[in-house]
């Protein structure tokens, strides 16, 4: 297993990895994207894995290639080429919950050394206040709207993420976290 995450990577950006070399359901296709690209969603399931096999250096290289690819306004692209040019455009709430999670992750495991990941989480969560609860696509690119998985890893980021601010935005991220998992049935 850590071998085939570790093919996945590229050796010009450090903590750059595919989601897949594959095509995985076999079709075939002329597009050079899809699964040849880098989404901030596999990105972090693979860092999680890394962290699992104690590859704490090599998460924590993902953790920094997210950081220097996140957009202005603290989204991450739905996809994107190693080198972060964008390749879909769309939008999914999902991705800008997922690097915070994995910086609380590799705090928990006291991994995160000299990274600074504050500006990041601010910014990231104040894109998930401003946009959630609804996405512009879900985590499979077909519907917008309001979705379960989309929800609840913003809602973890929320959580998560308020550890890392302080006084009133902490609170406020706790707040909204709350206010969206007391609804989590009712919306979905």
């Amino acid at each position: 297993s850590a071998t085939v995450l570790k093919v996945h990577e590229d050796r010009t950006f450090p903590g750059a990895l595919v989601a897949s070399l594959s095509i995985p359901w076999g079709e075939a296709s002329d597009s050079r994207g899809g699964y040849h690209l880098v989404w901030s969603r596999d990105l972090v399931e693979s860092a999680g894995a890394l962290v699992a096999m104690g590859a704490t250096t090599e998460a924590r290289q993902v953790l920094t290639y997210l950081i220097s690819t996140q957009q202005a306004d603290g989204h991450w692209l739905q996809n994107q080429w190693l080198g972060g040019k964008p390749f879909w455009q769309g939008v999914q709430l999902d991705e800008t919950g997922f690097p915070v999670l994995l910086a609380s992750l590799l705090r928990q495991y006291k991994a995160l050394n000299d990274v600074a990941v504050t500006d990041m989480i601010t910014r990231a969560l104040r894109f998930i206040v401003h946009e959630g609860p609804v996405t512009g696509q879900d985590r499979w690119e077909e519907d917008g709207g309001v979705n379960p998985f989309s929800l609840t890893v913003a809602i973890a980021a929320l959580v998560e993420g308020a550890d890392f601010l302080g006084g009133k935005a902490s609170d406020c991220a706790l707040m909204l976290a709350d206010y969206w998992n007391a609804r989590l049935e009712e919306w979905t």
